[in-house]
């Protein structure tokens, strides 16, 4: 998986992935599916 620019700073300061994986979808402008239910 390749995260782009600030994504990765973004990604350096989460502990869920799929929190960082929101973060980045709604920073690139891509809306995302909800993430599945732990």
């Amino acid at each position: 998986v390749i995260y782009y620019g600030e994504s990765c700073e973004i990604l350096a300061g989460q502990t869920e992935p799929w929190e960082s994986l929101a973060l980045i979808m709604e920073h690139l402008g891509i809306r995302s599916p909800p993430p599945p239910a732990p």
